[in-house]
Formats: C-alpha cells, sequence, structure tokens
C-alpha cells in the first residue's frame, strides 16, 4: 500500500479471494471492519514492520489463511491482544501488551482472573463484555501504564467483584458504560488521575461506595454516572 495510507477502511480487500500478500504502509494507524474479511489465500502480512498500527477491527481478518495459521491462545500484534483464543480460567497477560482489542474476550464463559501487566495503556470497547464468569481483574500494583478503560468495555460482567483501580495511577478516562451491569463490583476506587467517568458508566453496577484519592483530577461526571 502507498506510504501515505494510514487506514485500511472498512471491507476494503473483502472477498479478495486471490490475495496472497499484503504490505501495509509504515504510517497505518487503523485497519477497520472486514477490511480483509474473507481473503481465504492471504498469508503474508507485514505487521512486523507496521508499527504504528493502534486498532485492529474484530473482523477485519476473519476467513483469512493468515489468521488460520496463527498459534497460541494469545493473538498479539504489536502490542495489540487481539484475540483470546484459549480455555483457561486464569490468565496473565503477556508484558509486551500494550491494548486489550475490541471484543478480545468478549462472551468469554470460561475466564475468571485476569492478570493485567504494567504495559497496558488502554482496554477498548467491548473488551470483555458479556465475560459472564469474569471475577477478578488483577492490575499491576507498581508502575501502571494504564490511562483509558473505553466504552462498554466491561459491560455485562455480572460476576466481576474485584477491579481495584486505585492501583492505576494513570487512569485518565472511564468512558460510557464501562462497568455498566456489573452487578458484583462494590467497592470503587478512584485514582487521583481521574478527570472523566463517562454516561452511564456504572449503571446498574452494584457499586455501594466509592472512594476517591487526595488530590483528585477529577472533572466530568456523564449523566447517570451511577
Amino acid at each position: 500500500l502507498p506510504e501515505g495510507v494510514i487506514r485500511v477502511t472498512k471491507n476494503a480487500f473483502n472477498g479478495c479471494k486471490n490475495l496472497k500478500e499484503i504490505v501495509l504502509s509504515s504510517r497505518t494507524v487503523e485497519i477497520q471492519e472486514k477490511a480483509f474479511y474473507n481473503c481465504t489465500s492471504l498469508t503474508d502480512i507485514n505487521f512486523n514492520e507496521t508499527k504504528a498500527i493502534s486498532s485492529i477491527s474484530v473482523d477485519a481478518l476473519d476467513n483469512t489463511a493468515w489468521l488460520k495459521q496463527q498459534t497460541g491462545d494469545c493473538l498479539i500484534i504489536n502490542g495489540i491482544l487481539y484475540k483470546y483464543r484459549g480455555t483457561e480460567t486464569t490468565l496473565h497477560i503477556p508484558k509486551s501488551v500494550t491494548s486489550i482489542a475490541e471484543y478480545a474476550f468478549a462472551n468469554n464463559a470460561k475466564i475468571t482472573t485476569v492478570y493485567l501487566p504494567s504495559t497496558l495503556e488502554m482496554i477498548r470497547k467491548y473488551a470483555f463484555s458479556n465475560a459472564i464468569s469474569l471475577t477478578n481483574v488483577v492490575l499491576f500494583k507498581g508502575e501502571n501504564a494504564l490511562s483509558y478503560i473505553m466504552e462498554n468495555a466491561f459491560e455485562n460482567c455480572v460476576q466481576l467483584k474485584e477491579c481495584d483501580l486505585k492501583y492505576a495511577a494513570n487512569l485518565a478516562e472511564i468512558n460510557d458504560r464501562a462497568f455498566i451491569n456489573t452487578k458484583s463490583y462494590k467497592d470503587l476506587s478512584i485514582p487521583a488521575s481521574l478527570t472523566v467517568i463517562g454516561e452511564e458508566a456504572f449503571a446498574n453496577s452494584g457499586v455501594m461506595t466509592v472512594t476517591v484519592a487526595d488530590g483528585s483530577r477529577l472533572q466530568k461526571f456523564g449523566n447517570d454516572s451511577f
């Protein structure tokens, strides 16, 4: 692709069954919905040379030969935990991960405990949505890079009891509906770094106590945050 291409747009190569190799621009930052969907002969993608990529849609690579030849429970692309395909109940996310992609754990009924690495910066939209057995999200208790929890990230995680955000000393935003319907989540600690709590962020959750750290920089509560 030309060096100026920063996004591979929705359905760009959808159904190109004879496409075998794609050379992405070094400036490519995003691969959108079904960009390479059903490219059944696509085996080679130069992800190792495209360090700028920060977002890959959940279905962008579905039904490609490239995806089928990947091994391991955690499919990681340039620091993005793109898909989790394992069956374990407990997972230590590798330290190389800087973001968890949209829907990476969505609808997973087995995972109960996830340990987040210190390198993690962002949990994207719907990352853990409907992970109905998820009970514990354990944050690294030292220096921690987590800055953004995006929309609906933990939606309908009805068993979630532990996600101690006080250790997320760089957390800036908890976006809309991030913890909606987390009925077992009782105690919320807000770090001083947090500036935004989005609309319905904790709506219909079980939150009963909220502790705000000294020196709080919180500026915005969305409608119906709790």
